[in-house]
């Protein structure tokens, strides 16, 4: 009887799956009537004809992750002589686990207000057979963001609204993760505006390709409510083993476009709640642990001209924490190879270096200049060299305020 009643779930299951692979699901469906025929004539034939009389269910899936998966798993019972019975029982299984993913979206909010509308919406809409988490953190907003966000949302399940006074992206983010449960970390800013595919496609590159983080394309515009996204299937894809020192060289970051392995976060320690800015950091400690994906598709965008963005109005800021992050990396992980570490800094002093010329009009012959000569010539203290090009920073000819400063 236990045989029977498996085969009877599976084939329901089948008729399921036949809009995907008809002819996959027909050969099974023969292979498992030819069992049926096995047993002596009497209710259980019976009860089988009736089962292949059912009519098809009217259910499409649009998955091409999952109809890969039904493919293969069939293929290779058929090939090795497996029963078709097993085949499908595994197909199911491999089929509940992709249902059974978890995406929890983390979106900081500080005073984003006229953006939330659009960001929520947006969000709302996302495609793909997943669950959904959706966890907000507003940092202390002096405009009416709390009160929109709520509006919004009153009637979203599994959501979570956490107010803290204003500490910045890197603590609300971490606040956020902490309280997240999902297998994926998605992060979103408050005036981000997705894609409706854009978490289906990162979530379809880190899970085929079992990378720990995958990074798409951001553009800002003018105007949100022009948007025109395209390209529903990952393009040009890249992966990255081992990036570290290519995390340090091209600075990898971003909120909107990628998608983390939650699992990876919590081994690195996520983002360092000593540093205002939150992503370089997040990036940094997950690069230890596995390896990057990359697809050219714009999976989102964000206003081009408005100077309350961290990338336009704290620009210093932003400059710092790059560098501050990693101060603080190397503190934490002495065992890193000097050939990485010397890159480090002459990544860090050219950065502020360049700060100090470009936006303070300081001359060439300034203090980062004359480190990056003591690093040629052979000064290996490369801790202290990173924090210099903190703290020069700090010095009176920068009228901007620096938050969270390495001392």
């Amino acid at each position: 009887m236990l045989i029977i009643a498996i085969i009877y779930l599976v084939l329901i299951f089948i008729t399921i799956v036949e809009k995907i692979y008809g002819a996959v699901a027909e050969r099974l469906r023969t292979g498992l009537q030819s069992r049926v025929h096995r047993f002596e004539s009497g209710p259980h034939l019976q009860v089988f004809i009736n089962v292949l009389q059912l009519k098809k269910f009217n259910y499409y899936i649009h998955n091409s992750g999952v109809a890969q998966l039904v493919e293969q798993a069939t293929v290779n019972r058929w090939v090795t002589g497996s029963s078709p019975v097993a085949g499908a029982i595994e197909m199911f299984n491999q089929f509940l686990g992709e249902l059974m993913v978890k995406v929890s979206f983390v979106c900081p909010i500080f005073n984003k207000e006229k953006y939330l509308p659009n960001v929520l919406n947006a969000l709302r809409n996302q495609k793909g057979e997943f669950k959904k988490e959706y966890v907000f953190v507003n940092d202390g907003s002096q405009d009416n963001s709390l009160e929109c966000l709520k509006s919004i949302t009153k009637k979203w399940k599994n959501t979570k609204i956490i107010s803290q006074t204003n500490k910045g992206p890197a603590s609300a983010t971490q606040k956020a993760i902490d309280s997240s449960t999902g297998d994926y970390i998605k992060l979103l800013g408050g005036d981000d505006v997705m894609s409706e595919f854009c978490t289906k496609i990162l979530l379809e590159v880190i899970t085929k390709n079992k990378t720990v983080a995958v990074f798409s394309r951001y553009k800002l515009l003018k105007d949100l409510n022009k948007i025109k996204f395209k390209n529903q299937i990952p393009l040009n894809l890249k992966i990255i083993e081992n990036p570290l020192k290519k995390t340090i060289l091209s600075s990898y970051s971003g909120t909107a476009p990628n998608l983390y392995c939650h699992k990876t976060i919590k081994k690195s320690g996520g983002c360092n709640l000593k540093l205002f800015i939150e992503d370089f950091s997040l990036v940094l400690g997950l690069s230890k642990y596995g390896s990057f994906s990359f697809i050219d598709n714009v999976t989102s965008c964000g206003p081009s001209e408005d100077p309350n963005r961290i990338m336009m109005g704290m620009q210093t800021q932003l400059i710092h924490d790059f560098n501050a992050a990693l101060y603080y990396f190397f503190m934490e992980n002495e065992k890193i190879p000097n050939h990485i570490k010397i890159l480090a800094c002459k990544k860090a002093l050219g950065r502020t270096e360049k700060w100090a010329r470009r936006l303070k009009k300081k001359s060439i012959f300034n203090k980062m200049n004359l480190l990056k000569l003591k690093l040629f010539f052979g000064n290996n203290n490369y801790l202290n060299l990173i924090k210099q090009s903190c703290q020069y920073f700090y010095n009176d000819f920068n009228d901007e305020r620096i938050r969270y400063k390495v001392v």
